[in-house]
């Protein structure tokens, strides 16, 4: 990752910084969005079976993703860019923009990566648009010496996160096992979608197996630096994903936040040390404390099962067709699912929750919301 901050630090996407900013904004919704050319190492065998690969483990690695994120809050650099965006200006627009990732995400493992016009490429060409807004937004927020906001470097270190750091995620918090001749594939897969996001190939971790692993490694070790010199302001956008998704789901910011400190704080790949100290809840009692991390475990459990990555995977898929086919979003059983969040962060949680019943009344209620929202959608 050296070589790429070095260099990579000062240079941002010169295909679309060109363009006015009336047609990125619009995120290609007037078509004049330029498409760069195929690369000629591009191999589409690999390209399918890797988006075949990552769809099967769908459920494990979105949960790792979430970790991700969350420790991802502490790079000042990539921070920065979110709170001058506004993703910390409350819950609801954090669970807007993130969920709007996994759905763009969602798309790229579904659609053909080889369909120009297709719905695969048609969401990377917009995420690339919002980029390059998102980088005219947050021109000032560095000096010179610093580079550009959201620039080969920070992009490739974000695509380092949807690769090496996910997948090692996976391997010691999962223990989901992943042979070489999967992993090729798989990161092929990114490589091609880093390239079309605007990643030149001299920047590109995915480059190869070995090299994303080289840049994996060098990424880890200054992951304590990293949570040393986080932004004041990064409580403040995990508070507001986690209580964003947390409502979102009906799981509630209590349980969602719990199970993702215990997971960062399981792995090496976070060093034990991301999210800082084990939030305080106030009035939690030692019962309502352990079910909560008796919970947070078995939620963990679920999402990375084989059962909850389907459901889970169903949920995000029909959610990005409502989304792209602008049906009528139910908002009526969005309320439904706000009030079961809230029920678990102020009733099951809380200091009566040390009768065990409540416990289990909480776990009924994530089942119970869960199926709902899916038969909903």
């Amino acid at each position: 990752m050296r070589d790429i901050a070095t260099q990579g630090i000062f240079v941002a996407d010169s295909l679309f910084d060109n363009l006015p900013t009336s047609a990125v904004i619009c995120h290609n919704s007037t078509g004049v969005l330029p498409i760069s050319p195929e690369p000629e190492w591009v191999r589409w065998g690999l390209v399918a079976e890797g988006q075949r690969l990552w769809t099967n483990y769908f459920g494990t690695s979105f949960t790792a993703l979430l970790m991700c994120l969350m420790s991802g809050f502490n790079i000042a650099r990539f921070g920065e860019v979110l709170y001058h965006n506004g993703y910390a200006k409350d819950a609801e627009t954090a669970r807007v923009r993130y969920s709007a990732t996994a759905f763009a995400v969602a798309d790229w493992l579904r659609f053909p990566l080889d369909d120009v016009n297709g719905r695969s490429r048609q969401t990377i060409n917009k995420v690339r648009a919002m980029h390059t807004f998102a980088r005219r937004r947050s021109r000032r927020l560095f000096q010179p010496e610093e580079g550009v906001a959201l620039s080969q470097y920070d992009m490739a270190e974000v695509l380092l996160a949807f690769s090496g750091i996910c997948l090692q995620a996976m391997k010691e918090d999962f223990n989901t096992h992943i042979s070489g001749a999967e992993l090729e594939p798989m990161v092929h897969m990114w490589r091609l979608i880093g390239y079309h996001l605007g990643i030149q190939d001299r920047f590109n971790v995915c480059a190869s197996v070995e090299r994303m692993n080289s840049c994996l490694q060098e990424f880890n070790t200054f992951c304590e630096q990293r949570a040393a010199t986080a932004r004041p302001y990064t409580n403040k956008l995990r508070s507001m994903a986690l209580e964003g998704f947390g409502t979102f789901t009906g799981i509630g910011s209590v349980l969602l936040g719990s199970m993702t400190f215990d997971l960062n704080y399981k792995t090496d790949v976070l060093q034990n040390k991301s999210l800082g100290e084990r939030p305080k809840i106030r009035g939690l009692t030692r019962a309502s404390s352990a079910g909560l991390k008796r919970a947070s475990s078995v939620a963990s459990l679920v999402l990375s099962s084989k059962i909850g990555g389907d459901v889970l995977k169903q949920v995000i898929y029909s959610a990005s067709d409502i989304r792209n086919d602008d049906r009528p979003k139910f908002t009526r059983y969005q309320k439904s699912l706000v009030l079961l969040s809230e029920g678990l962060d102020y009733y099951v949680w809380s200091p009566p929750s040390s009768v065990p019943f409540l416990t289990m009344a909480g776990f009924c209620g994530i089942f119970v919301g869960t199926m709902l929202f899916r038969h909903v959608l």
